[in-house]
């Protein structure tokens, strides 16, 4: 009955994302063609955010935001979200549940993905290789050329998405996107959304929490604190996804 119910999902999720290209990615192509810059963002992020809502309540999923310290991570010019990563549904969450839009880094692989590869170029993502180091570096520095222009960014720092559920090690080179920028870090944790899709994937409702930390300036970081940066954002994501 598991597999009836994902096999229809997933079939729903794809009919969604094609029908996204006609009244979504045109229009945003169209108005950038046509100068109209601010409105094609405005109806991407409009758009993408109501297409990841949709694909979180067919997934199941309801989405519980737990920031409680008043962040507002469009007040930063510059902005680079570090976030765990144990589920499939981590980025239609981020989408969903942070008051900010932003691209992400993602891999290479996704460029075959019919249509969603559609979605990942028009709102400035960033294709990794992963295991290839100049092409990690590449995709670094586009990355961070996106930040300094005034686009959020966020990155998986561990590299790929856990298999088993527990927070993997954070791979130092990640951070390089918000030091290159000298971007704000927002840490992101995101816990209990494995079972809408991975880990026993069950039937009926699933309660997933997702919060913003502090933030982290880089401006100004000696290289010390640089270099310690990638276990101080480790060590505050876990202690805070042990505590949500």
């Amino acid at each position: 009955m598991t597999r009836i119910v994902l096999f229809f999902d997933l079939l729903l999720v794809m009919l969604l994302m094609i029908l996204s290209v006609f009244y979504a990615l045109i229009p945003v192509l169209l108005m950038r063609l046509f100068g109209a810059k601010a409105a094609a963002e405005r109806w991407a992020r409009t758009c993408g955010t109501a297409l990841a809502r949709v694909f979180l309540r067919i997934a199941h999923v309801r989405l519980h935001n737990r920031t409680d310290n008043g962040i507002d991570p469009d007040s930063y010019p510059r902005v680079c979200f570090i976030a765990n990563h144990t589920s499939i549904l981590d980025i239609p969450a981020i989408i969903a549940g942070i008051p900010a839009w932003t691209a992400f880094i993602v891999k290479s692989e996704l460029k075959r993905v019919p249509v969603l590869h559609f979605w990942i170029e028009s709102l400035n993502c960033v294709y990794m290789k992963r295991g290839v180091l100049r092409e990690s570096a590449r995709a670094i520095e586009t990355g961070a050329r996106n930040i300094r222009g005034g686009i959020h960014m966020t990155i998986f720092p561990e590299g790929t998405r856990s298999k088993t559920g527990k927070i993997a090690r954070f791979k130092g080179g990640s951070f390089k996107l918000a030091q290159k920028s000298e971007a704000v870090i927002i840490p992101v944790v995101i816990k209990g959304i494995r079972p809408a899709f991975e880990a026993k994937r069950r039937l009926g409702r699933v309660d997933a929490q997702i919060k913003m930390l502090d933030p982290i300036p880089t401006e100004g970081m000696d290289r010390d604190e640089l270099r310690l940066l990638p276990e101080r954002v480790e060590n505050l994501i876990r202690e805070a996804y042990e505590a949500l």
